[in-house]
Order: structure tokens, then sequence, then C-alpha cells
């Protein structure tokens, strides 16, 4: 197999198999410690490590520095910027410190910091951060903070970054081959014993195996003297991985000072005390364009010699000229092999089945960090954690893979050994997720004993362990999880097996679904369903599946190929009540259960074409029915669908402390998702029709007639709008700015009884990310406008109006629009606030349907005047969460006009992106590009006329505004910047 396609990296596999023992003189150590200095710093109450050149490099706090931040990360990255100063980092190469750093994916990119690791202690966690240029982490270079917890206080933090670092890229050409060939190299991870030609993850981030270092012809000119002999060793080399670095070359230390030649015939490991001298590889000289102390990008490879199995083997090789510029045998840290997520998931290829061999299935694993694991014992590694661990105590006898330190878990896709560690890898996540959504693993799992027992060969009817399927069983000292089993998934091949716990499905259901009722019921189900596992599963799967166009996407373990669903109709007998509502130990009434709650989940964002809004949706959900369990206790078991029901509305109403939420935002979506299942049916209605409407359900509508499926934007409220004269038009005029307007509601009652509200209507400045109550403002009377007599059931609905406001006169040029509707029995969210209490607009309005919210600003139909109304335009930009976050506009260009030339970006952002601190807010200006002209009669006839400038933070959608062509605007108003 060639390592790189390049006529350089053939030149570097042709140096690799000659591995000549001529040393160029310049390796012989010459380099000399650095000295450093320490000082008191009584400003900062820490002592500074200074080096030579004058840099700070530690910073050892005498008297610990609190954070205000809510976790231990957000602590350290806000320590980081806190100091960015103090170590002379420019603030803006730390604004990713939240993104994971990438190996495999170099492209012209600016010096920034990113997220590697976190190494933990007792009372506290180390943060590690890479130094990146190009998107590529430097080698051995970077910074990380200490924290220590309850409260966060920083103990320590360092910074080995690298001064003057600068490095050229390769030609793309070259570039694009090699990355290329080291995804083609990862992809083929099972090839090692299957000679399979790999698959189609082209997207991988590291490299897992390689199934030999091939080697190319030998020179005749080169020395013969040893080369036979390396070669030999070469030809035997397996198990390549490897990843893009940049590396400042240290001519030095290209070898270890204290090594000694591998292939010599005269072993000097005698001549001193053991681990006194490293041993090496001989290689020829670096080619002479190759300078002591420049950077260089390197891809560094991780091998091992089939001959000395123990000893793993890292070269870092030039990428240009293919020189191995540094050397060194190693005991890598403990990875392993793993289905991060089963085949069908990640691949979204219906194909892949579990009957498939190790030839299909090997190139799927994924090489993933085995955390929290406990240290070797006796040079040994055993698959034992804090959370916990793989045993063999159930039939049939087969003992999980115990290898030596520094080994890697890497065992093919068919094997017990591989199902061992994907048993690990998956059990331990579960708890680190539920750890990660703010519950205390002692106190929430207080009945269970961790580690917690996985058997990742178990068995239930047959002794042999052939069969399909999995358990968890409570423990029989405590109301908690005893022994978590897992049998097969195919029987085609039980020599070769395929284990159950492959799948990650299947922990989140054992584990999250029945374990944590052992725990607070001391029981494995429901009374009223199997349990919430498969829902729990389907939240954390599908974020990320390729299944999402596709009926398979509500399919519990897609795999695995289980006929349990999660959209089932409720006219096929799938509701409340149902004829498939059977009860607690078939899985029929829980497939309704995921039904509702997986509906609940596509309405909080799960339906987001943005994969960082479905992991929103995902965390709440989750959340949300961890917490509803964590409530119960064994007397009281759920015994009806509405027993469980009122206590997830319990569980909204908790305040999220650890996100910093208030609670009550979610409460109408979970009602709406159990009333579509059939929940909440009118008397006498048929079991195969859906539930009824809460009694009064007044609604402002957004274009949802009051329901709540997933709606990206938000702000578009119909229902909402203004006036320049209290004539009672429904048609919206733009206002004038220091001049008074005129707003007007729509409200309807999709509630089965009549009922009377009141609506109060808010104004705000342009922008997103905004704050109940702090950032607005009310408008006409304190007390409201009454709505009339609504009827039910979408009787009639009522025009609520005017309310007298006046623009702000500023240089904003326009305000926003929010109203809210309240009536007895239907109170918004914003009335559930305890007096200091907040809630952010992208929880309030998507999640509410008594609140209408309009940032739509109407703009001029024709060329000159659209660039006087929308250039200069000012938009507010606010970091409603409770931490520093990364905020990004994305502006959206009518097409008519894009296709024209047109484009409009804001002032003063680098990549439309900037970071803000919690509350922060900053005002951009809107700047116009102008394409090509246009003319109102032509955009009378565009289908889209909206210039939509949308607000993310961390990924996630905040908010946005509208400017909205409006074509008659010109002659209403004789044009000008206006309020909508």
């Amino acid at each position: 197999m060639s390592l790189l396609s390049d006529h350089a990296f053939q030149s570097f596999r042709k140096k690799v198999s000659i591995m000549t023992n001529i040393y160029d003189s310049a390796l012989k150590p010459h380099q000399r410690v650095s000295m450093m200095t320490s000082v008191y710093d009584s400003a900062l109450k820490a002592h500074l490590t200074i080096d030579e050149q004058g840099r700070i490099r530690h910073i050892l706090q005498t008297e610990y520095f609190l954070s205000e931040m809510g976790n231990a990360r957000l602590s350290a990255e806000d320590f980081l910027r806190n100091r960015a100063e103090t170590f002379g980092i420019p603030l803006a190469q730390l604004e990713r410190l939240h993104l994971e750093v990438s190996f495999l994916d170099p492209h012209p990119q600016a010096i920034e910091y990113r997220r590697y690791a976190i190494k933990k202690s007792f009372a506290s966690n180390t943060y590690c951060y890479y130094q990146t240029i190009h998107n590529v982490p430097v080698w051995q270079a970077g910074m990380s903070v200490t924290v220590k917890e309850n409260p966060f206080r920083i103990l320590h933090a360092d910074n080995y970054a690298h001064d003057a670092l600068e490095v050229a890229l390769p030609s793309e050409g070259l570039l694009e081959r090699v990355r290329a060939e080291l995804i083609r190299i990862n992809t083929r991870a099972a090839a090692l014993c299957t000679g399979s030609t790999g698959s189609n993850r082209a997207q991988r981030r590291r490299l897992v195996k390689l199934k030999k270092v091939s080697v190319g012809p030998v020179r005749e000119d080169e020395p013969r003297r040893p080369w036979v002999q390396a070669r030999s060793w070469i030809d035997s080399a397996r198990s390549t991985r490897g990843s893009f670095y940049v590396y400042r070359y240290s001519a030095g230390e290209r070898i270890p000072r204290n090594a000694y030649d591998l292939l010599s015939t005269s072993d000097k490991r005698a001549e001193a005390e053991v681990g006194a001298m490293e041993p090496v590889l001989p290689l020829p000289p670096v080619p002479h364009e190759i300078r002591d102390g420049q950077h260089y990008l390197v891809a560094e490879i991780v091998f091992n010699l089939r001959a000395k199995r123990h000893l793993n083997w890292r070269a870092l090789v030039e990428v240009k000229t293919g020189s191995i510029l540094w050397l060194r045998a190693l005991i890598s840290g403990v990875q392993g092999l793993v289905f991060a997520y089963d085949p069908q998931t990640s691949e979204g290829d219906l194909s892949l089945t579990p009957d498939d061999g190790n030839v299909v299935l090997n190139p799927l694993r994924d090489d993933v960090a085995l955390n929290n694991l406990d240290p070797s014992l006796e040079g040994k590694q055993f698959l034992t954690g804090s959370n916990v661990k793989v045993v063999d105590e159930d039939e049939p006898e087969v003992v999980p893979p115990i290898p030596l330190v520094g080994t890697d878990f890497d065992y093919d896709s068919r094997s017990n050994d591989f199902a061992a560690v994907n048993a690990y890898y998956h059990g331990n996540e579960v708890f680190e997720t539920i750890e990660n959504l703010g519950f205390v693993l002692e106190d929430y799992f207080d009945g269970t004993a961790c580690p917690v027992a996985l058997d990742h060969r178990a068995s239930l009817w047959n002794s042999a362990g052939i069969e399909r399927g999995a358990f968890c069983a409570g423990n029989a000292t405590s109301d908690g999880i005893g022994l978590v089993g897992y049998m097969l998934s195919d029987l085609t091949n039980t020599d070769n097996p395929l284990g159950r716990a492959v799948d990650k499905w299947v922990h989140w259901h054992e584990i999250a679904g029945h374990g944590i009722l052992w725990d607070h019921v001391g029981f494995g189900y429901f009374g009223f369903a199997h349990s919430a596992g498969d829902s729990l599963a389907a939240f954390q799967n599908d974020p990320v599946s390729r299944l999402r166009n596709l009926p398979e996407r509500f399919q519990y373990s897609p795999f695995r190929g289980l006929d349990r669903w999660f959209n089932r109709a409720v006219a096929d007998g799938w509701g409340w009540g149902g004829a498939q509502d059977t009860g607690s130990y078939e899985y029929k009434s829980e497939q309704i259960l995921a039904t509702t709650l997986f509906r609940l989940y596509r309405a909080l964002g799960g339906d987001a074409d943005n994969e960082k809004k479905r992991w929103q949706a995902s965390r709440v959900a989750t959340y949300l029915v961890l917490n509803a369990v964590g409530q119960l206790f064994p007397g009281g078991n759920p015994a009806t669908v509405e027993d469980f029901y009122n206590r997830l509305e319990v569980s909204d109403a908790d305040d999220w402390t650890s996100e910093g939420y208030a609670g009550g935002a979610y409460g109408k979506v979970i009602r709406w998702a159990f009333e579509k299942q059939g929940l909440f049916r009118a008397a006498g209605e048929s079991s195969t029709a859906i539930g009824a409407p809460p009694s009064v359900d007044l609604y402002i509508d957004d274009g949802r007639a009051g329901e709540y499926q997933y709606q990206a934007v938000h702000w578009n409220c119909p229902s909402v709008w203004a006036r320049a004269a209290p004539d009672g038009g429904t048609t919206p005029e733009p206002g004038v700015a220091g001049v008074t307007s005129f707003a007007y509601v729509r409200v309807k009652n999709r509630g089965t009884s009549d009922a009377t509200g009141t609506v109060k209507v808010y104004h705000c400045l342009p922008g997103a990310g905004l704050t109940w109550p702090t950032d607005f403002v009310q408008a006409g009377p304190p007390a409201g406008l009454s709505t009339g007599n609504m009827q039910a059931s979408n009787g009639n609905e009522s025009i609520v109006g005017p309310f007298e406001w006046i623009p702000n006169k500023n240089a904003y040029g326009h305000d926003c629009l929010l109203a809210i509707v309240h009536a007895d029995g239907d109170p918004s969210n914003v009335d559930k606030l305890e007096v200091g209490q907040t809630i952010e607009e992208w929880r309030l309005v998507p999640h509410d349907n008594n609140v209408g919210q309009r940032n739509v600003v109407l703009v001029s139909g024709d060329s000159d005047s659209l660039v006087r109304d929308l250039d200069g335009a000012v938009f507010v930009v606010r970091n409603s969460f409770n931490k520093p976050s990364d905020m990004e506009l994305r502006v959206e260009v009518p097409k008519e006009l894009k296709d024209r030339g047109w484009k409009v970006e804001p002032y003063g952002m680098v990549e439309n992106r900037l970071r803000l601190k919690a509350g922060e807010n900053r005002e951009m200006k809107l700047r116009v590009r102008k394409g090509s002209d246009f003319d109102a009669e032509g955009m009378n006839a565009a289908a889209d006329r909206d210039f939509r400038v949308s607000l993310f933070g961390n990924g996630v959608l905040l908010g946005g505004m509208t400017y909205r062509i409006d074509v008659s605007l010109e002659r209403l108003t004789g044009g000008g910047r206006k309020n909508g």
C-alpha cells in the first residue's frame, strides 16, 4: 500500500525502506535547557514563571482565582481570555477555545487555540488546548488550565505556544493528495486482517490502522550496510495511524539523545540501566532545504513492528520532501476502536446489516479515547473506570481483553473483544452525558454502586450466549442497577460474533431507560410502558444520523432491524388508549411513548437543519425525561401516561440551574406532544383520534395555527403589525422614528371553551439574543387591551388595538414588536417567572403560542432607495447565555437580488463572527454591496423579497431580523428607513 501518492512521498518511502545508520553531525545533542525565572505579581496574586525571552509561561495562583462561570470548562476558557494580555496572546486567537482541534483538515487560517482534552485529577480538571495554524495543531505547543471545582477556582495555567510561528502550506494539489491518502488509510481501519478496500467515510478525523507500511525500490547508489536488515523490519510494520501537525524542526532532537540502535547486532540495552536509553531506527540525513528551527507541515505516522509488537513508533514526516524530521518509540495513551454510532446511523446506508463480515464492518470503526479508565495494574490495562467496568459475570465464560499498558484496545468488529470495548465506551458515555446535563451522579444514582458492571457476552436463555438482546438487572442490595448484560446482534456467525454491545442505542435503552427506573422506583419498568429507553436512545442518535431523510430515521436501532418505531400513527391504534397501548411489559406502549417524546424533541429543534440546534434539542429533551424520573420514588411509579405527563410538566417547571435557565419554557410543547398522540382525547372520541387542545388556548398565529412544529424563523409573526394611523387596517405600514405609531395584534382561540383574554404589546431595539423582560418596553396602556369574547375552536378572531407607541428616535432607525396574550387558564410563560428571573427570546417565543414577535422592517423596492434604506441599518447582537459565547451573523439575500450580485454583510466582524461575554451586547451596522439595478415592478413579481439576518450563538439560532422589500413604500412615505 502506498503511504502517500505524491512523488515527494515516494521519496519518503524509499528513505524509510533503507533506514541507513548514517547520521548527520547536526544530530548530536547541542541545545541547552532554557532557563526561567519566577516573580510574584501582587495584582494577579500569582507567581509568574518567565522564560529567557521575557515571555510568561506559567501563572501559579497563590490565591485561587474564583471564577463566575457555570462549570469548570467555561471557567478555564474565561480565565485564559482574562489573562490573554498577561500571556501576550492576542484575544482573537482565543475565540474558538470551545472548538475541537482538527488533525486532518489543513487550510489557510490564522493562529488559534482549540480544545483537545481534559485531564482529570482528584478534585480538579486540567483543560488542554492546542495552538493551531492553518487549522493544524502545533506539535507539543499549547496551553492548559487547572480548575478546582466546588466552587470553580483556577489553580494554575501555562503557555507553551510557539513565537514567530510561520509555516508555508504545500501546493494545494499536493495537500489534497496527501490528505486524501491519509483519509483513505483511516477508512481502511478494518483491512488489517481482511484486505478490505475501505469504505466511504471520507471525513475520518484521525488515522486508525494500516495493514502494512509499503516500501519502495532501493536505489543502487545508496549505502547498503544495514539497509537489508532495516528493510526487513519495515516490511513487518503494521498498525499505522497518523495526523497532520506543524512541527518546528530541531536537528538535535531528531532522534533521542540517549538512543541505541535497535538494529545493531550488539544489544546496547545491556550497557545501561533499564529505561536509561531509548531505541531508535537509523535514518538518512535530511535534505539541505530543511533548516533547523523552522516550522514545517508534517504527517505524524504511528506504526508497530511485527517482530516487537510491544513497541509503537511515531515518525514526523515533512510533507514536501518526505523526510523524517522526528522519530520515537513510544507507548501511546489508551484508545479503542468502537462503533461510535451504529453503521446505519453513521453511514446512512441501509445495506449495512449485522450479518456483514469484518471486511465490511471493520472500516466503519471509530478510533476513540476510552475516558475515565482506572490506572493500570501490574502493567495491564483493564476495562474498568469510575462509571462502568466490563466483567465476565454471566454465562458464557468470555473474559474481557486485558492488554499490556500502552496497547490500544483495537479488535475486529466481529469479536467478543470488540464488544467489550464498545460496552465500556458507550456505557461510560451514558453516565458522562447525564453528568454533563448537570446531574450529580452520586445523587442521581444513589442506589447504584459504581462502577456499574457490564457483561459484554452475557445470556438470558442460552448458556452458550447464542441469542440476541440485552438486559439491565436491578441489584440485590438496594434500589439500583445490578448487572447490564449484552448478548449478540447476529446469529449467522457465532464463531466470530458481533456483540449487541456495539450499538449505542441499546446502552441508552438499558442503562438510561431501565437503569434509572431501577434506581428511582425499584423496578425496571414504568407502570404504563416498558421504559423511556427508546426515547432517550433516539435523542442521542438522531442529531448526527444520516438517515434523517429516510423512514428509518424513526426506527429504534435501525442497524439491528428491530420492529420498533417512534413515528407510530394514532389512526393505526398507536395512540394513548388505542389498541396498541398494551402496558409496561411489551414494547408497544413504549413505542407510543417514544413517538410522543420524539415529537417533543423535534419541536424543540430536532427537525432543524443545523446539527448544533438538534443537539441543543437533544439536551433539553434528555434533561426533561431524566429530571422527571429523578423525581420519582418506589411508591410513585407512574401507573398511567397522565402520571408521567404531569411529572414531565413538573420537570420543566424546575429551574435548570446548571444551564442558567428559568423553568417553565417547554410545558406547552410537552402538552401538545402528548395531545397529538391521543392523550386528552375528548369524551366519546374514537381511540384512533388525536387529543383535544386545552380548554382555553388563546394564540397569536405565527403560521403554525397555534401548534408547535419546529419553525426556525420565529420573529416573522404576521399577526403583529404597525400602522401609521389608528385606522384598524391590516396591511403593515412603516412607522417614523419619534412619531406616534399604532400596533395591532390578531388573536384566535384553539381551545375547547370560549374565553376572554388581555393583550399587551412591547417594543425593543432591533436585533437578536434579547432577554425578557430586560430588553423590552411596554407600548399602549399598562393594563393592556381586551380581546373580547374568543370563541372556541377558532370560531372567530379578534384584532386587538391600536396600541400607541413612539418608535425610538435614534440611530437605530426602527423598533421591533412583541405581543403577549393572557387569559384565565391560559397564562403565558412569562407569567411563570419569579421576580428577578429572565427568559431568553429564543426559548420564550417559539415555545409559547401566547407570544408573537415581529422583527420585520420595511425597505424600499428599487435599487437606489434600497441602498438608502438598508445600508447602515443597526442590528443589536446580544449574548443571552450565562457564559461567554461565540456569535455569528448570517445574512440571506432574496434570490432575485442574489442573482444580480447584491450582498449584505455586517461591518466590523471577522467572518461575520465575534465573541461576547455573558449578557454583553454589540451594535452592528449592515453594509450593502450593490449589484445590478432592479425596479419596483420587477421586485413585485419576485416570490422572495426578504433580507434575513440571523444570529447564532454557539451554533444555535437565537433570533434575527427580516428586512422586507415593500414596493409600495416609496409611494406611501417617500422613502427612508422605517419601522415595521
